[in-house]
């Protein structure tokens, strides 16, 4: 299966990583990936439905391999100490986004040595649909291997509060200059897609996911986003991923978590997207 090599080299480059070597039998759509002190290696694999990846840990740390939200179906190792591995198979489709819940606990403190930031994902695909992965691939150039980044929302280029730009035409669209705020009424996501100089940049789709389900909104042409993520103030700890993807559907930025637990303390949460190109 041939494919499968050439689709683990698509997903390599679209996360930034020169290290694409899959030493697994590729025929039977098993793969490894190592867990370290500092990444797993490689960040994105592919394989095909009834596939299976192993996660073998090689540090000296507990780590886990951990979905952070809108896989297919969830998934977690548990915390493998040094030598440890657990293996799964993947039926379903999709793509399969995690992290390390040792290293990035939802509650904070994250380990410095670990990058958080990075989205490790493992794609789930029919041998047919790996080539459209091709002409994205060919047009992410950043260091972080993503055409966008997000950024929170005191960090340059700043475009909120007084140093927001307005479109006379637009309706103004306020965001306060704070990472979040407490909001009974409405729960939301806020922010912009800008470009590097901090103008902001219409009709960029802008995705929010838990739990296997997709909420979209497209910025205005001021570059602002908004996405409700609930009405009612649950009292729950949930997990968001957003992310922008291009017009096929594929992921073109990092991925932020949206870590909410309770409106009263958290309700609203600021953060803003820009292109590296």
């Amino acid at each position: 299966m041939r494919w499968l090599t050439t689709a683990a080299l698509i997903v390599s480059t679209l996360l930034g990583t020169e290290r694409v070597a899959l030493a697994q039998d590729s025929s039977s759509g098993s793969v490894t990936i190592t867990m370290t002190d500092t990444e797993f290696r490689p960040a994105g694999v592919v394989i095909p439905p009834g596939g299976s990846v192993t996660w073998l840990n090689q540090g000296s740390r507990v780590h886990t391999a951990t979905t952070i939200g809108g896989a297919p179906l969830p998934f977690d190792t548990g915390g493998l100490g040094a030598g440890q591995s657990k293996s799964f198979s993947f039926g379903l489709p999709g793509d399969y986004y995690y992290t390390s819940a040792t290293d990035c606990p939802k509650t904070g403190g994250n380990n410095p040595a670990f990058p958080c930031s990075i989205s490790y994902v493992v794609s789930v695909v029919q041998p047919g649909e790996v080539t459209a992965a091709a002409p994205v691939a060919a047009t992410i150039a950043s260091q972080s291997g993503w055409a966008w980044r997000s950024k929170d929302i005191n960090d340059p280029p700043v475009n909120c509060g007084p140093a927001q730009r307005f479109l006379g035409w637009l309706p103004p669209h306020q965001t306060p200059c704070s990472d979040s705020a407490p909001n009974a009424g409405t729960q939301y996501v806020q922010g912009h897609v800008m470009d590097r100089n901090g103008k902001g940049v219409g009709g960029m789709i802008v995705r929010a996911s838990i739990y296997g389900n997709n909420y979209d909104a497209t910025s205005d042409q001021d570059g602002t986003f908004s996405i409700v993520l609930s009405v009612s103030c649950p009292i729950e700890d949930r997990v968001y991923s957003v992310f922008i993807i291009d017009g096929r559907g594929q992921q073109s930025s990092d991925v932020r978590s949206v870590n909410y637990s309770n409106c009263n303390i958290a309700g609203e949460f600021h953060f803003d997207f820009v292109n590296q190109l």
